[in-house]
């Protein structure tokens, strides 16, 4: 059976690093045959052979890869087109806020007249480093924008302090704790994801946090970027329980990454094949606690070494 074409759609503000990103793309995957479809604004750049059919300007380059420039309107008929090159991956940009319903009517469509040869493997969203805490004055959009994507990736972070940096982190998980975080300089970043499943064994914050945590009245964010042993961080677990309503994440533990579930005193620890950049949890703690000051003292008495903790 032949494998189908991964499609991922891109999307974020204007100078977020969309274009940079496809650029450097475009070359890591070189020697596949790949398809870009960018917004009515954009301008495709190479060399190849063009063409137009259903109102749509296509360009051919030497290895096979195709590339246009189309309202979204008109995303179904692109993707008919780029079904008769065999296409290993097809990247979709967008500008501002996706629309996800729509992205699936314009698939049904297409899959009705080609048959089931597009496999959508998730929406990345880019974010400015430099200018993502003002568009903030508007949480609304900015909550649209990241709820429905699997990956994040953070850009220009070469010109924004780690503190600053950190703070970008929490807030995407506070508006969505199953988003996966990547940081990147001038569209850079590691491109592993292209041979994982985002919907999958992406890295969550804290899978099915909101069921679990909801919208508690206090609720920080611990990274760790070494690994640990389980019997130490069983013992902080224990401790922070008595603080926290609930503790869930993931950990790199001596036996490998593990999704961990802490509440009530009992600590569960189930096996993940979850790829991150260093350990995170979420804490959901108790109203009427100084909790940034309690969590800390709890991973003092029983870890004591150097971790990050956002609000």
């Amino acid at each position: 059976m032949e494998e189908k074409t991964k499609i991922y759609i891109l999307c974020g503000f204007s100078g977020s690093g969309k274009s940079s990103f496809l650029k450097n793309i475009s070359a890591f995957l070189a020697e596949e045959k790949i398809g870009i479809i960018v917004n009515e604004f954009g301008r495709v750049h190479g060399e190849g052979k063009v063409y137009r059919k259903n109102g749509i300007n296509f360009m051919v380059r030497k290895n096979g890869s195709v590339s246009c420039s189309c309202k979204i309107s008109s995303i179904a008929d692109a993707l008919m087109e780029m079904a008769e090159y065999s296409l290993k991956y097809v990247f979709i940009e967008r500008q501002g806020i996706a629309d996800f319903e729509n992205f699936r009517r314009i698939m049904d469509a297409v899959s009705a007249k080609k048959g089931d040869i597009y496999d959508y493997r998730g929406a990345i969203c880019f974010i400015d480093g430099l200018y993502f805490m003002d568009q903030m004055e508007n949480p609304q959009v900015v909550r649209k924008q990241l709820e429905q994507c699997q990956l994040a990736v953070i850009n220009k972070v070469d010109l924004v302090g780690r503190n600053t940096a950190e703070k970008i982190k929490a807030r995407i998980i506070e508006a969505n704790r199953s988003i996966r975080v990547e940081e990147a300089q001038f569209g850079r970043f590691d491109y592993k994801f292209l041979g994982e499943d985002l919907f999958g064994i992406h890295a969550k914050a804290c899978e099915d946090a909101a069921a679990g945590i909801g919208s508690k009245p206090q609720h920080l964010i611990l990274r760790y970027d070494r690994e640990m042993k389980k019997a130490e961080l069983n013992r902080f677990l224990k401790e922070a329980s008595k603080i926290c309503i609930r503790i869930k994440g993931y950990f790199e533990l001596e036996d490998g990454w593990n999704l961990v579930d802490a509440a009530g005193g009992s600590v569960e620890y189930k096996p993940s094949e979850v790829s991150e950049r260093g350990s995170i949890l979420v804490l959901a703690a108790k109203p009427g606690c100084s909790a940034a000051e309690e969590v800390k003292r709890c991973w003092d008495k029983t870890i004591g070494k150097k971790m990050s903790l956002a609000e």
